[in-house]
């Protein structure tokens, strides 16, 4: 189970705090709303700045999907994972990968000078598309893609880790077929 997480109804990246009208919630209640779908995200609080600002490197956002925000040291988006439920399991579905000329600031997605894009689905096809700073996108479809590692069990409440490793849903490249 990670410690080091706050839990709200809706996350605000620039601030780094709850968006205005929502506020940090209980565990308790965290895990009332995630066992009843009704939506949650998840915030890393294991680093914080000198003002004690946490400075997370992922946010988790849990709406019967997941999205997994990973995050720069300046809190730009590194790295985005959509999940979707399938059968009962979760479904890498949709990665992103975002690369900017620092990592220090907090960068707006469409800062970035290279965006790397896989779509996959259950039946093997897929999708890679790069764009690049100039705005012209490159796109591959694939078939017969072997889909066993898109495949996660939907955590039980608490158990973060499997959604966040840096590892899963990487966008280093087309998908092996």
């Amino acid at each position: 189970m990670m410690s080091e997480v706050l839990y709200t109804t809706r996350w605000n990246d620039l601030t780094r705090r709850p968006l205005a009208g929502h506020s940090w919630i209980t565990p308790d209640e965290a895990r009332r709303r995630y066992d009843e779908a009704q939506g949650l995200e998840i915030v890393d609080a294991s680093t914080r700045d000198e003002d004690g600002t946490q400075r997370p490197l992922w946010v988790v956002g849990a709406h019967g999907r997941f999205r997994v925000e990973l995050l720069t040291p300046g809190g730009a988006v590194a790295r985005s994972v959509d999940w979707d439920l399938v059968d009962g399991r979760l479904w890498r579905w949709v990665t992103v990968e975002y690369v900017y000329l620092d990592d220090d600031t907090a960068h707006v997605d469409s800062d970035a000078t290279l965006e790397l894009t896989t779509t996959a689905r259950p039946d093997g096809t897929a999708s890679f598309s790069m764009r690049d700073e100039s705005g012209e996108s490159h796109v591959t479809q694939f078939d017969d893609v072997a889909t066993d590692g898109y495949w996660l069990d939907v955590p039980a409440f608490g158990e973060w880790g499997p959604l966040v490793n840096a590892t899963l849903g990487a966008a280093t490249g087309p998908p092996a077929d």
